[in-house]
């Protein structure tokens, strides 16, 4: 088993690869890789292995490197519960735009944070979809 400070040291050089391999575009928005294999229309389950999310997140149909994270599967049933008043699909954009606007009891602790990602509002509206849809399908 690996311990919890070299998994968080491994998770964190990951993901900050993939902040760094985002590249962006003149207006912030997010440029295409030549390298990245996220097809026309964004599709969220590929979006999700490509922003590296995979790193610490289970998600729909999707294991994930660590699990240093909250799982992410069945986000339709439970995302709309966590803030009174925020539907499931407000809750996960806060999550992915703003990770550490809110933290879940039972989240990981101050230990393990996700890092802001670079997203472009397509992205960000094609991981919510996919967190949200796959639940149902």
């Amino acid at each position: 088993m690996i311990s919890e400070p070299v998994a968080f040291l491994a998770a964190g050089a990951l993901v900050a690869g993939v902040a760094l391999w985002t590249a962006r575009d003149g207006d912030g928005g997010a440029a295409q890789s030549d390298t990245t294999t996220v097809t026309s229309p964004l599709d969220g389950a590929s979006l999700f292995q490509a922003k590296g999310c995979t790193t610490c997140h289970i998600g729909p149909g999707i294991s994930s490197m660590t699990g240093v994270a909250p799982d992410l599967r069945g986000a339709a049933e439970w995302a709309g519960t966590r803030i009174p008043g925020t539907s499931a699909t407000d809750y996960l954009r806060q999550s992915i735009r703003d990770p550490q606007a809110f933290i879940a009891v039972g989240g990981p602790d101050d230990f393990v944070q996700m890092p802001t990602l670079p997203l472009a509002p397509e992205e960000l509206d094609a991981l919510v979809a996919y967190l949200l849809d796959a639940a149902t399908t």
